[in-house]
């Protein structure tokens, strides 16, 4: 009878040492799963922690260079536009009484150097014009935020 006592004894102690290693291995899986959860947790409670304002703030900033790149863009064609009017304007519609082809041409380059500085002078004022774009924008923004 001992030995059966024994022998049940050993045979409940190899269940029990298969029982803990399978809990080993389940508690080894989980602690990995939770490492896995942690990163992606941690990922997800920055991106909560970020505070709508600096979102905002990033919007408005997006949106005033947009802005001010389309304004400088459009002075910019502007200015040129005008550049090639007022050149062929103004060489098309000399009166002197010599409207030859030649005298025409002899005359071009005073009028390109003629409109050119208005043009350089309405070209010079893009950066404060789309600086102001940039703001007015900007704070438009701003204003939309706090009129919710």
């Amino acid at each position: 009878m001992a030995e059966e006592t024994v022998a049940a004894s050993k045979a409940e102690v190899n269940k029990l040492t298969a029982r803990i290693k399978e809990l080993e291995e389940e508690l080894k899986a989980a602690r990995a799963s939770d490492k896995e959860d942690d990163d992606s947790s941690r990922f997800t409670d920055y991106v909560n922690d970020i505070k709508d304002s600096e979102f905002d703030m990033v919007g408005r900033v997006f949106r005033g260079l947009t802005m001010a790149a389309a304004e400088a863009t459009k002075l910019s064609a502007t200015t040129v536009s005008n550049l090639a009017n007022d050149i062929i304007s103004s060489n098309s519609k000399r009166d002197d009484g010599d409207r030859t082809v030649s005298k025409l041409i002899t005359r071009l380059p005073e009028d390109i150097v003629s409109n050119l500085s208005k043009a350089i002078d309405d070209l010079s004022r893009v950066p404060s014009k789309a600086a102001d774009r940039y703001s007015s924008a900007y704070n438009e923004g701003r204003k939309a935020k706090t009129n919710k």
